[in-house]
């Protein structure tokens, strides 16, 4: 039997996908847990198998957050967001950047639009990679669950 080369190459990119979820999950657990350079390793390891994957780009944007490295942690979730418009995280972190940097205006437009492009992706249910770029992966029945959107109607309403 001859396998078809475009087989082996589906099955390799999904291992290698399932290696930088397992990544991502295990360096938010860390960072969570305050430690922040064995994150950054981590997931500086996941961009390294796949440099076009965004759930490993956003969640160092995050990691630099929590380290006060708010200009590596703009330059790492910018483009995320730029080239992805419906991912409802990236500009979460982006928010979290600019509150950060005491730029409560700009933060506050960050901010807003992850919650329109959250409500956007639960009206319409065939977006799913917004969900799948959240931490656990899995999909959140409301807005309101959300960390961010808590944060963000405590501080701006």
């Amino acid at each position: 039997f001859v396998t078809p080369v475009y087989a082996s190459v589906s099955g390799a990119q999904s291992e290698r996908g399932d290696e930088i979820r397992k990544l991502v999950k295990k360096a938010s657990k860390l960072a969570r847990n305050g430690s922040l350079a064995e994150a950054e390793s981590l997931l500086r390891r996941a961009i390294e198998l796949d440099p076009k994957r965004s759930e490993a780009k956003v969640e160092l944007a995050y990691v630099f957050v929590k380290s006060r490295r708010l200009a590596d942690a703009y330059d790492v979730c910018f483009p995320v967001a730029e080239h992805e418009p419906d991912n409802s995280r990236a500009f979460a972190v982006l928010g979290a950047v600019l509150l950060s940097a005491g730029r409560f205006t700009e933060a506050r437009s960050f901010f807003g639009n992850s919650a329109i492009v959250w409500i956007n992706c639960e009206r319409n249910s065939s977006v799913t990679s917004t969900f799948s770029n959240f931490p656990t992966g899995k999909r959140k029945s409301s807005l309101i669950n959300t960390p961010f959107f808590t944060f963000y109607f405590c501080l701006f309403t």
